[in-house]
């Protein structure tokens, strides 16, 4: 979120506008020493009849198994008191996701980040309406080093795996959260499952003394409060400049096929720089409860400055629409002309804001 927010290309911008299920690559834990390796490794084969794969295609079989592998990778386990052994990692698909390709791509994105350096095992598991894999990596690849899991990292994995998916024919997104409108991540489940006895958690409780007055003052806008609004506002006018870019571009194709195309493209991006959600911090959506009021009237961040480019968008698809001859191509042209408008009904979830 540094910067002028996500330097995300316009072919990147426009699987984000189609609203493409998000590529799910996701460290669960770190492990550290013999005992912990085994237990997520046996986690990991649990479902899977106490089967695991090895990154050189060899199968695993069984407690006794499992242990030895994991005694053969300690041979080098770190000493240090808050040491990283071994990584585990899910890795999820959509649900309805074709197995074959689900697997197929899973296994090649493991194959692609940590075949040449790092061990690692993995099971397949299809327990739930999500196709997923269990993996359990080693953190200290073959040259010596360990492997990095930070951000940037973690987000270039998630890109990786929209591009193994999308060689099996799944298309998947993998943007940064901020760039779809969203905030923060849903509560960590410890203190979901309080709030659901209907108790209130120590974090909860910071945000009403915030609220009140007792903490940062009441109603003041934290700094990260005002960076999250910032970068939510560049990210609408990024998405509608981007919209007003493709429209133009279309005016200038010949190809009736490829015109409607462009203008598809332009009036999605539109209509995603209108209907973005704007994200809620913890305090935020306390104080929504606290004292509801409505939010109809609030303009979102960044829209004043979006709607020259969705004004220019929507006469452009317009004009483009009316000369549209070809029967096949008329609707979608139409279509794609009202969407870049705004007449297009947004849906409930559309409308509301990300909490």
């Amino acid at each position: 979120m540094k910067g002028g927010g996500w330097s995300g290309s316009l072919k990147q911008r426009a699987r984000v506008a189609k609203r493409l299920p998000q590529a799910v690559v996701k460290v669960t834990s770190y492990n550290k020493g013999l005992k912990k390796v085994i237990e997520r490794m046996e986690y990991a084969a649990r479902e899977n009849a106490d089967r695991l794969e090895t990154e050189r295609g060899e199968i695993i079989v069984g407690k006794a198994e499992i242990r030895q592998l994991a005694e053969d990778w300690s041979v080098d386990f770190t000493q240090r008191k808050n040491g990283r052994d071994a990584m585990a990692l899910v890795v999820s698909l959509p649900a309805g996701t074709d197995k074959q390709a689900a697997e197929a791509a899973a296994r090649a994105f493991l194959a692609d980040i940590f075949g040449e350096n790092h061990r690692y095992v993995f099971a397949a598991h299809d327990d739930t309406k999500h196709y997923h894999l269990h993996a359990v990596v080693k953190m200290r690849g073959e040259n010596g080093k360990q492997l990095r899991t930070d951000r940037a990292v973690l987000q270039r994995w998630r890109e990786r795996m929209a591009e193994k998916a999308k060689e099996q024919g799944i298309m998947l997104d993998a943007s940064p959260r901020y760039a779809r409108g969203k905030g923060r991540k849903a509560a960590r489940s410890p203190v979901d499952q309080i709030r659901r006895r209907g108790q209130v958690p120590e974090v909860d409780r910071a945000a009403t003394a915030a609220r009140t007055g007792k903490g940062a003052g009441k109603g003041a806008e934290t700094e990260l409060e005002h960076r999250q609004a910032a970068t939510n506002g560049r990210e609408r006018v990024d998405y509608a400049r981007h919209a007003a870019a493709v429209a133009a571009e279309a005016a200038k194709l010949n190809d009736p096929q490829r015109r409607v195309q462009a203008m598809e493209t332009a009036a999605a991006l539109a209509d995603y720089a209108r209907s973005m959600p704007v994200p809620r911090s913890p305090r935020q959506t306390l104080a929504d409860k606290l004292e509801p009021r409505g939010r109809g009237g609030e303009r979102p961040p960044g829209q004043a400055q979006a709607e020259p480019y969705l004004q220019t968008t929507a006469r452009a698809l317009g004009r483009m629409a009316k000369d549209v001859r070809d029967p096949a191509l008329v609707e979608r042209a139409r279509a794609a002309a009202a969407t870049a408008a705004g007449s297009r009904r947004q849906s409930r979830r559309e409308q509301q804001i990300e909490r």
